[in-house]
C-alpha cells in the first residue's frame, strides 16, 4: 500500500512539475503599430500632390458708358459675395495664412495721361472658416504679402475659404476714364500647414 501511496505521490508530483514547465515555456509576443501624419493641406478640387489652387474670375466690362469705373465696383463693400470659395483640408490645427493681390491693371500699361487711368486697386479679402470661428484677413491690392495669421484650425466644411475683391479704385473714380485693354489682377493666398 506504501509502494501505491508513493507512486501516487510521484506521478502528482510529475504532473506539477510538467504543468509548471509548460507555463515556464510561455512565450507572449507583442507587435506595435505605428503611424503618422504631417502637417499637409490640399484642396478638394485639385489634382493630388498638385499644391496650387486657381479660379478665374471674368469681371466682364468694368466700366459704365461714360469709360468710369462702374459704381457697383467702386462702392462695393466687404459684404459683397466671394469671387470664389474652395475647401481646404488641413491635417494640423496650427495652420498660417498669407494674403496679397495686384491691382488690376493692363500690361504692359499705356502711357499715362491724364484722367486717364489703366490700373484699378482694390482690397482683397481672405475669410478662413476655422474651427471656433472665422479668421479674416484683408490686403490692399499693392503687391505686398500680408504678416501671417495667427495660427487656427480649418473647419472641416466645404467652401472653407472664401475670397472677396471690393472697394475698387481708378485713383479719381468720378472723373478718371478707364484705358481700354484687358486688365489683370491676381490675389494670392500662401497656406501654411502646422502641426
Amino acid at each position: 500500500m506504501k509502494a501505491i501511496v508513493l507512486a501516487a505521490i510521484a506521478a502528482t508530483a510529475s504532473l506539477g512539475l510538467a504543468a509548471s514547465a509548460s507555463a515556464a515555456g510561455a512565450v507572449t509576443g507583442m507587435v506595435t503599430l505605428t503611424g503618422s501624419v504631417p502637417p499637409q493641406c490640399s484642396v478638394s478640387t485639385d489634382v493630388p500632390g498638385t499644391l496650387l489652387f486657381t479660379a478665374n474670375v471674368n469681371l466682364g466690362d468694368i466700366a459704365d458708358a461714360n469709360g468710369h469705373l462702374l459704381s457697383s465696383l467702386a462702392t462695393s463693400t466687404n459684404s459683397s459675395a466671394p469671387v470664389a470659395t474652395f475647401q481646404v483640408n488641413c491635417t494640423g490645427s496650427h495652420n498660417t495664412a498669407t494674403l496679397s493681390a495686384t491691382p488690376l491693371a493692363i500690361s504692359p500699361a499705356p502711357a499715362p495721361q491724364p484722367s486717364y487711368s489703366s490700373s484699378v486697386s482694390y482690397t482683397a479679402e481672405a475669410d478662413y472658416a476655422a474651427v471656433g470661428g472665422t479668421v479674416t484677413q484683408t490686403q490692399l491690392s499693392n503687391g505686398v504679402t500680408s504678416t501671417p495669421t495667427t495660427a487656427f484650425e480649418f473647419a472641416n466644411t466645404s467652401a472653407n475659404l472664401a475670397i472677396k475683391a471690393y472697394a475698387f479704385d481708378d485713383g479719381d473714380n468720378a472723373v478718371n476714364l478707364l484705358d481700354a485693354g484687358s486688365y489683370q489682377g491676381v490675389i494670392t493666398v500662401i497656406i501654411t500647414p502646422g502641426a
